[in-house]
């Protein structure tokens, strides 16, 4: 970094590690017992906690810990109060420039408020730390509340008690650092110049998210059609380009790759009996969830889980739970095609159908492998899927490598905020320095 100087000050041992000598250490509370906070609430309303019914179009927002991204608070998300009912209001009444930090439910996103109303009303997740200008910066502030320093001290409180919560009389036992203010401000503009590149590479992999999205659905069902092709396309049910792998309840012990598919993945078996998928050395296997012990609700779209959720490419067999159906291609289909059809859940509107239809009186899914193969699916003419498959593989790598450079960033600001906040690394100022 050129306006950065490595070099040894003098440190000095606190609870947070060594930090350079003209720095100091204090706690929430000493922060607000010295002015260095000024505010420190919570929106614990009690008897005031709005109603439904108490929530308007336009007005106060009421804000949550759900409101909070890239730092900052998204108002067009937020809830909304009358004046008069926010007026009301003695705790959680945050002011522009307040650091927020969510510490219920969702605990640790943390944001600056910046408005031009007078003030705003958090929720029960959200606390406000107000700062004193003169001496610490709410961006520093906030970039401390991202850094290790603080998140590994509400983790361990966290890891305490079975509530995901950091209560606001904990929080003020919890450690701060406190360079001068003058490197705060130095420290903070750095640290912003990877946030900002945070959030365009968060915001660029939004947009093909929703673009990847939209090309699928417009290429995989033919509503768009690739240049030099033309034509209706065949439907056809499954049973007519799938067969089902068949299934070895001996495990073995032959020296093969194995995959196991289980829970960690969201899937969960009807028993504890794993049986062998032979998957053969081909890529063109596939498994798809055959049932669930899931609540079924026809309200609630969200209640049921399934679909095609693996390709086995790598693997000469596997160990799959009964919930689970595999199968593989009879008929000349390129691959890649189908991988991204069955990915996409287009096969849900179907299967919802059957879902709906055929829930149990307990409320429990149970699909059967006939079900799944008498769906119909499309079969473009083979060259069409492959310049199809093609495409959105394209599509789909653009995207992971966006997702690779996020995480690229992510660490390094990790990194540097480590150098920055322990003061290994110093900020040149203008101040006097030790070298």
């Amino acid at each position: 970094m050129s306006n950065t100087k490595a070099y040894k000050p003098r440190y000095k041992h606190t609870p947070l590690g060594w930090i350079p000598e003209e720095w100091e250490v204090f706690t929430i509370d000493e922060l607000l017992e010295k002015k260095i906070l000024t505010g420190h609430l919570d929106g614990n309303h009690g008897g005031l906690y709005p109603r439904a019914e108490e929530f308007v179009s336009e007005g106060v927002p009421y804000i949550s810990a759900n409101n909070f991204a890239d730092g900052y608070v998204k108002f067009d998300e937020c809830k909304y109060l009358s004046p008069e009912k926010a007026k009301q209001f003695k705790k959680g009444v945050a002011k522009n420039g307040d650091v927020l930090f969510a510490h219920n439910a969702t605990v640790g996103p943390v944001a600056i408020l910046n408005t031009k109303l007078d003030f705003v009303i958090l929720s029960t997740t959200a606390t406000y730390f107000r700062c004193n200008d003169q001496v610490l910066s709410n961006l520093y502030l906030r970039e401390f509340f991202t850094s290790g320093y603080f998140v590994q001290q509400y983790e361990r409180v966290m890891k305490q008690s079975t509530r995901n919560q950091v209560p606001i009389t904990t929080q003020r036992l919890f450690y701060t650092i406190l360079p001068t203010i003058v490197e705060q401000n130095a420290i903070a503009s750095i640290l912003s110049t990877w946030d900002e590149a945070i959030q365009k590479t968060q915001q660029l992999i939004e947009q093909l998210k929703k673009r990847n999205k939209g090309l699928m659905q417009q290429l995989l069902t033919g509503k768009n059609r690739l240049k030099g092709f033309s034509g209706k396309w065949a439907k056809v049910p499954m049973k007519e380009i799938f067969e089902r792998v068949q299934r070895k309840s001996d495990v073995g012990s032959e020296d093969l790759d194995v995959l196991t598919i289980s829970g960690r993945f969201g899937f969960m078996s009807q028993n504890e009996k794993f049986n062998r998928v032979i998957a053969g050395s081909q890529l063109k296997n596939y498994v798809l969830l055959r049932n669930g012990e899931f609540s079924y609700n026809k309200g609630n779209s969200n209640a049921y889980q399934y679909g095609c959720v693996f390709r086995l490419d790598e693997f000469k067999q596997a160990l799959v739970p009964n919930v689970y159906i595999s199968f593989r291609a009879i008929k000349e289909i390129d691959t890649t095609f189908y991988a991204h059809y069955f990915r996409h859940d287009l096969l849900k509107p179907e299967l919802t159908k059957i879902i709906s239809s055929g829930a149990r009186m307990d409320g429990l899914l149970n699909v059967s492998a006939d079900d799944y193969f008498a769906i119909k699916v499309p079969m473009p003419p083979i060259d069409e899927q492959t310049a199809i498959g093609k495409v959105l593989t394209v599509a789909q790598m653009e995207q992971k490598l966006q997702e690779q450079q996020l995480t690229t960033l992510q660490e390094q600001k990790k990194g540097l905020m480590q150098m920055l906040l322990s003061g290994e690394v110093r900020v040149k100022t203008n101040i006097n320095q030790h070298v």
